[in-house]
């Protein structure tokens, strides 16, 4: 008798997904390097052990909830990249498309990336820290999230 491991197929952590983000996504590619640009499929490379934090990556040390918006995706993202490079933030627009957002915060030493889901108001974001991160980006992820005035999922 073959082990039930050998008659089900591996399923990739993040292949499975829920509601409009699974029709959006369609069939589930291998993610790019980090940070390359827009996630053609909508999915971020999962997290290196230290300093990230990301609504994509199930381990519990990496892992937050996605954030759900009011309204259309362009002006969530306006609302976004405007908390985001305020005094507050003192965040830097790296890259911006119709539904993606890079920036950088600290001179570069932290990077985030930014998505909204295609026919969802879901923001979905992957932010790295060069070095030890002490929950720094855990914690500006979660007072951008407030400025913005958006909820977890």
């Amino acid at each position: 008798m073959l082990p039930l491991a050998a008659l089900v197929p591996s399923i990739a952590r993040r292949a499975i997904c829920t509601g409009a983000a699974c029709a959006a996504a369609g069939a589930v590619s291998q993610a790019s390097s980090a940070f390359a640009a827009a996630p053609p499929d909508g999915l971020f490379p999962d997290c290196a052990p230290n300093g990230c934090v990301s609504s994509q990556d199930d381990r519990p040390a990496a892992w937050d909830n996605p954030w759900e918006y009011d309204g259309d995706a362009a002006s969530a993202q306006t609302r976004l990249v405007a908390a985001l490079t305020s005094a507050k933030f003192g965040g830097r627009v790296l890259e911006r498309a119709k539904r993606y957002v890079r920036a950088d915060f600290d001179g570069g030493a932290d990077v985030a990336e930014f998505y909204f889901t295609p026919n969802d108001d879901t923001v979905q974001f992957r932010a790295e820290r060069q070095g030890a991160d002490f929950g720094a980006n855990r914690a500006r992820l979660e007072k951008l999230r407030i400025a913005c005035g958006w909820e977890k999922l």
